[in-house]
């Protein structure tokens, strides 16, 4: 009886596990999918022709890193500034909670999007020795103009239907920007609430 128990726990615990799989995986997609609005209306950039050709792309292309990343290890992790800036109100700990619980491990992010998106995926050791000079020059004959993205695990609130989300993209040296977004459900589909710029360069 008790090992009929512990296997009823495993699978149940399974389950739960690919079910929030899924919807994390559901939610990086339709951001991603939505590549046109990585860059925000406010940024400021020395390269404003290329960053420009970019937000005339009918189809989003990028470049995209093959695990998540985690942010709760760099400095600029701010979890007072969320809520002081109002992208995450009192009620939203539980998201926050679940957000450093989640990027804790990695999630593979090779899986399919709408086909109108253009995703070129590269492995953690590749973008090491590609980027990890920084310099830019192999990767844009490489990947062209193609932004450099990357992105962590969602966190969920109890009722999955908010999540909170960082990303980040790069174009060069002294072009890019990482963010914190906030998207809600809403009649079954997943959409941007907000977000908090982190570092822009």
């Amino acid at each position: 009886m008790r090992t009929i128990l512990v296997l009823l726990f495993i699978t149940l615990a399974s389950f739960e596990s690919f079910g929030q799989d899924k919807l994390e995986r559901k939610v990086i997609s339709t951001l991603l999918d939505n590549g046109r609005r990585f860059i925000p209306e406010y940024k400021i950039t020395r390269k404003k022709v290329r960053m420009k050709s970019f937000n005339r792309l009918k189809d989003p292309a990028y470049v995209l890193l093959n695990v998540t990343t985690n942010p709760t290890n760099e400095a600029t992790f701010d979890t007072t500034g969320m809520f002081e800036r109002k992208v995450l109100s009192l009620k939203d700990k539980d998201i926050l909670r679940d957000f450093c619980e989640k990027n804790s491990a990695s999630l593979s992010l090779v899986h399919e999007f709408d086909e109108k998106v253009d995703v070129t995926y590269i492995r953690k050791t590749d973008y090491r020795k590609l980027l990890g000079g920084n310099d830019w020059h192999d990767y844009y004959k490489k990947y062209d103009l193609k932004p450099m993205v990357m992105i962590s695990r969602p966190g969920f609130n109890k009722r999955k239907n908010k999540a909170l989300i960082y990303l980040t993209y790069s174009l060069g040296e002294t072009d890019g920007a990482g963010y914190y977004m906030v998207l809600k459900k809403s009649w079954g589909k997943w959409k941007q609430k907000g977000f908090i710029l982190i570092w822009l360069k």
